[in-house]
Formats: C-alpha cells, sequence, structure tokens
C-alpha cells in the first residue's frame, strides 16, 4: 500500500512538471504577436483558379481589408508558425558553390508569404524591407532570411544582406535569390524549439493557393466586426469560396499549448486518484 502511495506522489510530481512545462511554454516569446489577431484559410484551387488567379485573387482581398476601419493590416501566410511543420526545401547553395553530393546539403523550413506578412505579424525586420507587389514572377528571385540562416550561412545580419543562393536539385526553382531582408528569429514548429533557420518566400514568385489570411485588427472590439468585413469581402470577390478555420487572438496559440496542457491534465488527473484509491484502501 505504502508502494502505491509512493507511486502515486511520483506520478503527481510528473504532473507537476508538466505544468512547470506549460508555464515555460505560455511564457516563451513565439516571435510574432496575436492580439487583436483574426486567421481563417482558404483555398482558391478548389475551384478551379489556377496559380496566377489565385495571386491576383489574394493581391485584391488583401487590399480591400486594408481599407476598411479597424483594420490595421492584412495579409497572407501558406502555413500559419507553430500550427503544422513546415515543409522543409534546399539544400542550400550559396553563389558560386556547386550542388552537394545527394542526401547531403542543409534543407531548411519555409514559408510562402504576401506583402505586408511581417507587418501583419508584427513580427519584426531586423535588416533590409519588406517583399513589395513588384516582387513578382518578372522579377529578380529575392528571399527575406531569419537571423539564425544569417549567422550559419554568412556570419551575421549585415554580411548576409544582398548575397544570393538557390536551392539545389530543384529543376523548377534554381534560380539565384537575392536576400533582401533580415527578420527576427522566432519559433516556426514548436515553442520548445532552439534556433531554427527558416525562410519567407514571396508568393507571387513562389506560386502557393492553400493559404492563411492574418488580419491585424485595431483593437480587441473591432473583431467581431472584422471578422464580418472580410468575410464579406471574400464573398464579394466570390460567392462560392468557403472560408474556415477562423480563430481569433490566442486561439492562434491553441495548437502549440495543446500537447502540454493534455499532458499536464491527463497526468494530475491519474495522480490525484491514484492518490486517493491508494488512501483509501489504506
Amino acid at each position: 500500500m505504502v508502494t502505491q502511495i509512493t507511486i502515486s506522489i511520483v506520478v503527481l510530481i510528473g504532473a507537476g512538471l508538466f505544468i512547470r512545462s506549460l508555464r515555460q511554454a505560455v511564457n516563451t516569446d513565439p516571435g510574432f504577436k496575436t492580439e487583436n489577431m483574426v486567421t481563417m484559410m482558404m483555398n482558391p484551387s478548389l475551384l478551379g483558379y489556377d496559380p496566377a488567379g489565385s495571386r491576383q485573387f489574394f493581391r485584391e482581398l488583401q487590399q480591400r481589408l486594408e481599407s476598411q476601419p479597424g483594420i490595421r493590416a492584412a495579409a497572407l501566410v501558406n502555413e500559419m508558425p507553430l500550427m503544422v511543420q513546415h515543409v522543409p526545401r534546399g539544400p542550400i547553395v550559396k553563389e558560386g558553390e556547386a550542388d552537394p553530393p545527394p542526401n547531403q546539403g542543409v534543407n531548411v523550413d519555409c514559408s510562402t508569404v504576401t506583402p505586408k506578412y511581417f507587418d501583419a505579424m508584427q513580427m519584426p525586420l531586423v535588416r533590409g524591407r519588406d517583399f513589395t507587389d513588384r516582387d513578382d514572377a518578372a522579377a529578380s528571385r529575392v528571399v527575406i532570411v531569419n537571423q539564425e540562416f544569417a549567422r550559419r550561412f554568412y556570419g551575421g545580419e549585415e554580411q548576409a544582406m544582398g548575397k544570393r543562393f538557390r536551392f539545389a536539385q530543384d529543376a523548377t526553382q534554381n534560380e539565384l535569390m537575392e536576400i533582401i531582408g533580415v527578420a527576427k528569429d522566432g519559433r516556426y514548429n514548436t515553442l520548445y524549439e532552439a534556433r531554427q533557420l527558416h525562410l519567407f518566400l514571396p508568393v507571387h514568385q513562389h506560386a502557393h493557393t492553400a493559404m492563411t489570411l492574418i488580419i491585424s485588427a485595431k483593437s480587441e472590439a473591432a473583431l467581431p466586426a472584422v471578422v464580418e468585413h472580410a468575410r464579406r469581402e471574400i464573398a464579394h470577390l466570390d460567392s462560392r469560396l468557403p472560408t474556415y478555420g477562423v480563430m481569433l487572438a490566442e486561439d492562434n496559440l491553441s495548437l502549440a499549448y495543446l500537447g502540454p496542457r493534455v499532458a499536464a491534465g491527463m497526468a494530475t488527473t491519474f495522480g490525484v486518484l491514484a492518490l486517493a484509491l491508494a488512501t483509501l484502501g489504506l
């Protein structure tokens, strides 16, 4: 019976560790701000839009939303940080270097974004500029890297500016891309990860049709109206296009916190239950 109580106490201690881990996750800076944020997902390709048509749809939607009252900034991204595991691209080949042998080299996670993504996410650029609508398919290829990428490949943020690299072993995307900006490091896949390499690619040069709309509202009170504005503008452009996965403010971190919360809750419940049963038996 003493052994059962000891096991119960051990389980409760484990629950305490899970709770501490959850507290650590909640206090971790993800590298972006969710206050007054609205996100919703859409995929124009489901209605037969080709990449060019999707890009034009996103551009018009972004312009219409920015003119609405209560909206501070609007942008789109293929995958929100901390929501899914990003798909790596590469290997990375710096200008003047040869491709590495197969299955060697460094692959890097990438996000495909529209102009003003960093403004909407309140994710600072520490060097350089944001993408613009001029960074389209007819323009020279450009890319924004994070601080860790700049340090790892070029020794620092300032040294990375203006440098060019490409993705190896990719016949469709092997053009050299010039670094036009450096974004502050953040968390991209989990809140517990160490510093990770990450790239940001302009959607007008890298086709992507399934996107998440990000709207930064001017205030919390404006959030309901902002959601309605967004739905109305999407319907105005194409009433057939559904939106799904609407999230407000801290909901955008819900998946990042889900694992620690479930683990802490289960460990606490089982620990208390085991201790109660052992005590009754004693």
